[in-house]
């Protein structure tokens, strides 16, 4: 009987110690709060299409080599980008604006677009002070461990904790693992690497910790 009493106490206690709740100062869930805002801000490459360069039309062979050489970087990423499925190029206008008339003008250019294969991995989001951003995903980061956090304190009105962990990019996008795409951006490499160190703030809500940027009105 008496082993019987110890077994339920044992349970009990087990139960009682797993019932943590979520606005717990605690590993686990700082993991969890970290891990959904990783999954609605996924790692890769800043852009905004259309993207335009100007036309090549009417140059003679040295103007075309000074073109080619301006236009360098930009070529070698779009043509990348090109082979792997996700923009397409067409001949067409580009809108400019005189800053000191005010007036717009329409002149030729080559237009990059995202194809329905592009589309399918740009995400646009609004910042508060950059206005709309767009970001080709290549993959979605996820935390290896929380390793510290600071004890939580209170500052401009809501709890805070600073936390330390260790993250790793998931598996990479079809796209970002060509062999053309990561020799004109080489800055992947970094972007998926494995095992590396962050920190954050997180801050108590209601319904339990979330990312400091994922607070309302803050982006």
């Amino acid at each position: 009987m008496r082993t019987t009493m110890r077994a339920v106490v044992a349970v009990l206690v087990g139960v009682f110690l797993g019932c943590g709740s979520a606005k717990d100062p605690s590993k686990s869930n700082f993991k969890k709060a970290l891990n959904a805002h990783f999954e609605k801000h996924c790692v890769g490459l800043g852009a905004a299409f259309p993207a335009y360069l100007p036309t090549t039309d009417g140059l003679n062979e040295k103007q075309r080599a000074a073109y080619d050489k301006e236009h360098a970087t930009d070529l070698s990423r779009y043509n990348a980008l090109i082979s792997a499925g996700l923009l397409s190029v067409r001949d067409g206008e580009e809108e400019v604006k005189n800053w000191l008339s005010g007036k717009s003008t329409k002149q030729p250019a080559r237009v990059y677009e995202l194809t329905d294969e592009g589309k399918r991995f740009y995400k646009e989001e609004r910042s508060q002070f950059l206005g709309k951003r767009g970001t080709l995903c290549a993959a979605t980061l996820a935390v290896d461990s929380v390793d510290s956090f600071a004890e939580p304190a209170q500052m401009f009105g809501y709890t805070v904790s600073r936390v330390n962990y260790t993250y790793s990019a998931g598996s990479p996008n079809e796209w970002a693992r060509e062999a053309a795409v990561q020799a004109a951006y080489p800055e992947l490499k970094g972007l998926l690497a494995q095992n590396k160190q962050g920190h954050a703030a997180l801050v108590l809500m209601n319904t339990g910790w979330v990312h400091e940027k994922d607070v309302e009105g803050r982006k």
